[in-house]
């Protein structure tokens, strides 16, 4: 096995499950990210994955790599981030192990994350916030207990219901709460 083999090999096997203890997830999208990292530097240098050596792997190619997911394979933006994520752990890693790689670790390492653009912050003018009704927690009970019925408890209208969702005015709210594991309402 070569030593950049055994490096892969001890990142997952050994820092990353049992040292970790990361998810089976995330095991699995940093393989995938590796498996298409390594075809892609493969291909660029016109050599097998078997043959890949550390010294390969530069922060160039993981710039061309980084492109190649967006613009040929479709990515968004938070899946390249993803996988870069999962490219600088290892460098991350190996840069703790190989004192002689460092440099070119800190190169993968300064590779900043991309960010996307921002939804715009859209509010509602003064008229549509007039048209919209506000609910409280007992307009919701009252719509999926009695989605027929547009009042509340004895008839009070559900607009006139408190935040606590007894009526504002009329009936009185009780004076002791309810007990846990109370019911709700009564069987007929």
């Amino acid at each position: 096995m070569t030593p950049f083999a055994q490096l892969l090999h001890t990142f997952f096997h050994d820092w990353l499950i049992r040292q970790r203890g990361t998810s089976r997830h995330t095991v699995r999208a940093y393989r995938d990210t590796w498996r298409l990292f390594l075809r892609f530097v493969a291909a660029r240098a016109q050599r097998p994955v078997a043959y890949l050596e550390l010294t390969h792997l530069t922060a160039t190619d993981v710039l061309a790599f980084l492109e190649y997911l967006e613009h040929e394979r479709h990515v968004t933006i938070a899946t390249r981030n993803c996988r870069l994520a999962a490219l600088r752990s290892f460098f991350a890693f190996v840069a703790d192990r190989e004192p002689l790689a460092m440099a070119q670790c800190a190169a993968v390492l300064r590779i900043p994350t991309k960010r996307g653009p921002r939804r715009e912050v859209c509010y509602l003018d003064v008229g549509s916030v007039s048209k919209v009704e506000i609910a409280t927690p007992m307009d919701l009970i009252y719509k999926v207990l009695f989605p027929s019925h547009r009042e509340g408890p004895e008839g009070t209208p559900l607009s006139t219901l408190a935040r606590d969702g007894w009526p504002a005015r009329g009936i009185a709210a009780p004076s002791a709460p309810l007990a846990p594991g109370a019911p709700l309402c009564q069987p007929l």
